[in-house]
């Protein structure tokens, strides 16, 4: 009777553990990883590039006008609409390769493993651009979305997570800055610093 009731107690807490494990690496609202599940992953990757010398890329996106979508629509068609971005970009990327994040507000964080060259990151991200352009659509709610995209490469840019993170940062406040609409590689950012 007692080995029973142990085994029990074991596998609840075993649930438990798993449940927790899970929250603290999962944004509870687009179910991506959060900033700091990707923060590892991301460092681990790079280690591997140390190994296999694979090309490696990181991005931020960020949903444009994103506040207007709260202010008009209110914030559970926002939180909707944050769903509907995350859904899609799960749908673009390629999940055995690719590490998707929810970064912190409308903002979303990949990073890209083999987009060898800058001609295929730049093709990869106008590809982006337009599932971001797919109107969002519920009911009798329909809204416009877009995207601005900023991205960097790894070894290229920066050594570090912390400074890729800042490069391609840079490099999607510059989309912003022209517009929005639009993404922006931190080496071409390069000629207006």
């Amino acid at each position: 009777f007692n080995v029973i009731v142990v085994a029990r107690i074991i596998i609840q807490i075993r649930k438990y553990t798993q449940m927790l494990d899970t929250q603290t690496t999962i944004d509870s609202l687009t179910r991506l990883h959060n900033h700091e599940a990707f923060y590892e992953e991301l460092n681990r990757k790079m280690a591997e590039y140390r190994q296999t010398k694979e090309p490696l890329s990181i991005l931020i996106a960020d949903i444009d006008n994103f506040k207007k979508v709260n202010d008009t629509l209110g914030h559970a068609i926002g939180d909707d609409v944050l769903l509907t971005v995350a859904k899609r970009l799960k749908g673009f990327f390629r999940e055995s390769e690719d590490v998707i994040a929810r970064y912190g507000g409308d903002e979303f964080i990949v990073f890209l493993k083999n987009v060898c060259t800058e001609q295929d990151l730049r093709k990869k991200l106008q590809q982006l651009l337009e599932v971001f352009r797919e109107k969002y659509q519920r009911g009798d709610t329909s809204w416009n979305i877009t995207g601005s995209v900023g991205a960097a490469f790894y070894p290229q840019d920066a050594s570090d997570y912390q400074m890729l993170l800042e490069k391609a940062d840079t490099a999607l406040y510059v989309s912003k800055n022209k517009g929005r609409d639009r993404f922006t590689l931190y080496s071409d950012c390069n000629n207006e610093e």
